[in-house]
C-alpha cells in the first residue's frame, strides 16, 4: 500500500430519473470523505461510476418513446447540473456501464462458472451465500439481512432469488 494514498470507488447514479434528496445524502458522504482526506494531505483517486443501462432505464425510455442511451445521456446531463449546483467534488474517473459491457459480461460468466452467481428467469443474481464474509463490513449477518429485503424488490423478483439478499448482476 502506498502511504498517504487512498482510492475510493463509489456506486454513482443510475440515470433512470432525476436526483432526489436520498441521492444527495449518499453522494454528500463521499464528497465529505474525499475533501477530508485531501485536506489531510492524502492523494485520493475518486472513482464514481454511472449506470447508464439497466431495465429501469430501458423501460422509462420506452414509455417516453426515446432511445434508451439517448434518454440516459439526457438524464445524466441533469445529474451533472445538480452535482455542480451542489458543489460536489467531481470524480477523477467516471466509468459508464455501457463502456465496459464486455468486461462486465466476462466477470458475470466467471462468477456463474464458479457457482457464485446463477441465472433465474432471464436475470443473473450474485449468490451472497457463496461469500462467507458477506455483511462483514456492516457487522451484519446474512440471516439478519433478509428482513428488509422484501421492501426493495417486487414479489416476482423475490420469487426468482435463492435468498432475499441476492442481488442482480
Amino acid at each position: 500500500a502506498e502511504p498517504n494514498y487512498s482510492s475510493i470507488y463509489v456506486c454513482g447514479p443510475t440515470v433512470n430519473d432525476t436526483m432526489h434528496l436520498g441521492h444527495v445524502r449518499a453522494l454528500s458522504v463521499y464528497d465529505v470523505l474525499v475533501r477530508h482526506l485531501r485536506d489531510r494531505g492524502y492523494r485520493v483517486t475518486f472513482v464514481r461510476n454511472v449506470t447508464d443501462v439497466n431495465d429501469s432505464i430501458v423501460a422509462k425510455a420506452k414509455t417516453l418513446g426515446e432511445d434508451p442511451l439517448a434518454y440516459a445521456r439526457r438524464i445524466e446531463a441533469v445529474w451533472r447540473e445538480d452535482f455542480a449546483r451542489l458543489g460536489l467534488v467531481p470524480p477523477d474517473v467516471e466509468p459508464h456501464v455501457t463502456d465496459h459491457l464486455p468486461e462486465i459480461i466476462a466477470l458475470i460468466v466467471d462468477l456463474i462458472a464458479k457457482g457464485k452467481a446463477y441465472e433465474s428467469a432471464g436475470d443473473v443474481y450474485f449468490r451472497v451465500a457463496s461469500f462467507p464474509d458477506y455483511g462483514k463490513l456492516s457487522h451484519r449477518k446474512l440471516e439478519d439481512l433478509e428482513l428488509g429485503a422484501s421492501g426493495r424488490t417486487t414479489s416476482e423478483e423475490s420469487a426468482r432469488k435463492e435468498h432475499a439478499a441476492d442481488f442482480a448482476l
